[in-house]
Parts: C-alpha cells; sequence; structure tokens
C-alpha cells in the first residue's frame, strides 16, 4: 500500500479557510454570539462556521450562502405549530458548500422537513435525525429537488404516515451511507437523478402494515444499492421491492427481506452489478480521518481524496461518483485498501468538506465505489 498523505493536506491548506466561528446558545449562556439559528444564519459572513448549543430553536434557512451548522447532542430544530419545514437549504451555487451536522428536526404537526433545492455547491447532511413530538408520531422527512451534489450520511428519518415518506429526490443526485429509513409508506420516491445507497437499511415502521404498494417508487433516473444495505418489506401484506420506471442497480451483498417473488415492476429495469464498498469517516480537530475500500481477491483499488462532487462521466468506469481536485491517498489489493491523515488542529479546519472515492480495476475493468462525504466539526 502507498500512502500519499503530503499531497492531501496541501490540498487541504488550498481550501477556503472558514476562519470564523459564532456561538448560537437559545439560552445565552457565555460566550454566545446569537440566540437563534436564523439570527446568526442572516448576519454571519459567507465562510463561518455556527456551533450550536443544546436546547429547542426555531426553523431557519439559508439561501445562496457557504455556511457550515454544527450541534451539539441536544440540539433540535422545531417550527412553529402548524408549519412542518424545520430546515430549508437552497440556491448554493457551485462555489459554495453547506454542511450541517448534529440536528434533531422536531414538529407539532409532523412530519418535519428538512428542503434542500435549487443548488448546485455541495450540501452535506451529516448525523441529522427527525425526532417524534408530543403531538406528531412522524419522525422526519428529507426533501430534495433540483440538487447536484448531495452527501447524507449517518442519518435517521422515520415517516410514520400512511401518505408520506421519509426521502422524495427529484432530479437530483444523492449519495446516502450508513443511514436509518423507515416508513409506512414508500422508503424513498425518485424522480429522475442518481441516487445511490449505501449500508444503509430501508424498511417498515411500526406494527401497522405498510398501505404503499412499494418499497421504492421510481420515476426515471437511476438508483444503486451496494455495501451489505438491507431493503425490507411486511410479511403481513404484499409490498413489492420497487414499482414505477427507471433502473435499479442491486449489489450481490443486498440483502432482500420479506418481499413476494417478482416484486420489481416490470417497468423497472433491474440491473445485478456488483459495486465497491467505500466507507469514511472523521474524528475531531487533531484527531484522525479515514477511508476504507472494498477490494475483491485478484482486483486492485485506488483511494482518492479531496473534495465532493457530483456524478461525472469518466470513460471505461462505471458507476463514477468523484470528488474534485482530488489526490490518490493510496492503493492495494484484496481484502481492503486503506487511507488516513490527520485533521489539523486548527479553527479554520472547521467546516471543509471533505469527498472519498475508490476505484476497483478487476479483469481489465474499472468499476467506481459509492462516494463517502464529510464535514470537519
Amino acid at each position: 500500500m502507498i500512502s500519499l498523505r503530503k499531497p492531501l493536506l496541501l490540498a487541504l491548506l488550498a481550501a477556503p479557510a472558514a476562519t470564523q466561528t459564532f456561538v448560537v446558545d437559545v439560552n445565552n449562556g457565555p460566550g454566545t454570539d446569537y440566540t437563534q439559528i436564523s439570527d446568526a444564519v442572516a448576519a454571519v459572513p459567507d465562510g463561518a462556521t455556527l456551533e450550536v448549543r443544546p436546547g429547542t430553536y426555531m426553523q431557519f434557512r439559508i439561501r445562496n450562502k457557504n455556511l457550515t451548522v454544527i450541534g451539539e447532542l441536544g440540539v433540535v430544530v422545531s417550527p412553529p405549530t402548524f408549519q412542518t419545514v424545520a430546515i430549508e437549504i437552497s440556491d448554493v451555487d457551485a462555489s459554495q458548500a453547506v454542511a450541517l451536522r448534529g440536528l434533531e428536526i422536531g414538529s407539532f404537526l409532523g412530519p418535519p422537513r428538512i428542503n434542500l433545492r435549487d443548488s448546485a455547491g455541495s450540501i452535506v447532511i451529516d448525523r441529522c435525525s427527525g425526532v417524534v413530538g408530543p403531538v406528531s408520531q412522524s419522525g422526519g422527512q428529507l426533501l430534495i429537488s433540483r440538487c447536484d451534489r448531495v452527501f447524507v450520511r449517518d442519518c435517521a428519518f422515520t415517516a410514520d404516515s400512511f401518505i408520506a415518506g421519509p426521502i422524495d429526490t427529484y432530479l437530483s443526485n444523492v449519495n446516502f451511507l450508513n443511514c436509518d429509513l423507515r416508513s409506512q409508506s414508500f422508503c424513498i420516491r425518485q424522480g429522475g437523478g442518481r441516487v445511490q445507497i449505501t449500508a444503509s437499511s430501508l424498511m417498515p415502521q411500526g406494527p401497522n402494515p405498510v398501505l404503499s404498494p412499494a418499497l421504492l417508487f421510481l420515476a426515471g433516473g437511476e438508483l444503486v444499492v451496494n455495501g451489505d444495505s438491507v431493503l425490507a418489506g411486511t410479511a403481513n401484506l404484499s409490498v413489492d421491492l420497487a414499482a414505477g420506471t427507471g433502473t435499479l442497480v442491486l449489489d450481490s451483498d443486498t440483502v432482500l427481506q420479506s418481499f413476494p417473488p417478482n416484486a420489481v415492476d416490470p417497468n423497472v429495469t433491474l440491473v445485478n452489478r456488483d459495486v465497491p464498498r467505500l466507507d469514511a469517516q472523521t474524528q475531531e480537530l487533531g484527531g484522525i480521518a479515514d477511508g476504507v475500500l472494498a477490494v475483491p481477491m485478484d482486483a486492485t483499488g485506488f483511494l482518492f481524496v479531496g473534495f465532493p462532487d457530483g456524478p461525472i462521466a469518466l470513460p471505461l468506469i462505471a458507476d463514477p461518483w468523484f470528488v474534485s481536485s482530488s489526490v490518490l491517498q493510496s492503493t492495494g489489493g484484496s481484502p481492503l485498501v486503506t487511507g488516513s491523515y490527520t485533521v489539523p488542529n486548527a479553527a479554520w479546519v472547521r467546516g471543509v468538506e471533505i469527498g472519498w472515492q475508490g476505484i476497483v480495476i478487476e479483469d481489465g475493468a474499472a468499476t467506481a465505489s459509492n462516494a463517502a462525504a464529510y464535514v470537519h466539526y
């Protein structure tokens, strides 16, 4: 294995430095700059990072801004009664990036929602989830419309509703990693674009029978599932795996549970194809960030790291979800190729988004792994 850590650090140092950090505390404790996230979003400069202390906050919107919001354990964003949109991110241009980390959303009349729309820049949703409110029993939705590159990792969304699912994507490119999605309706409804689900679980929620005819509903586009993901139906009602139109790609490691025979709509193109699994994670400033690429026997893996980007077309490489300004971090063979770097212990690193991508060459053919992205905190 060859490790190339110096080029990565040079790439990090060349990134726009998020040097300004502001404290948001609804209880107005020592060092507080703002008591509401919405006020901070409106006032802080482009490229800033918000550190949010525990408490319940009003809804907020990020529009056309480069911003990172990092919540401590116990941060809940809840809109007023009769409203369900907790967070909205929109109009992020290609030179900007937005990241949310450690936020829970709740509402009295659920399900509470995070809306992402009309954005060409990178959006990372990291360790966010929906909570069950005192009135609403719906645990959260993520709605994504016309977004070029969205990365959702370590998140949990549950839509305990007969008419709405936890994930809606429209003409967007979205990558899910290590997520838990549950629903009484469909788990994902996709209209065009490219969605990839890695090492995640999609299954029914609660004791009631699922009323949706399928776990996945496609209306064009491509949905790729890999990395030991679990897709589950229900034993008490016949629920198909996929309905609609489009392409569903299943890796051989995908686990299918409680589906009837021929559980894919004939109008959905089913493709069975192995997709290499990639995992990546980071620690706090001064800690270690690393990526791990699974490599089959007699194959060669290449692990790249840089800044998150969306799907691109590369000659002779299947399933490219690449990262821009990337450098080769390591290369090697079965079973794993790993790479790592020390996160600089400097305030400007907080808020920098990093993406990983793997390429596996086997029998002369090159296949891209899923992408993985996170924000430094």
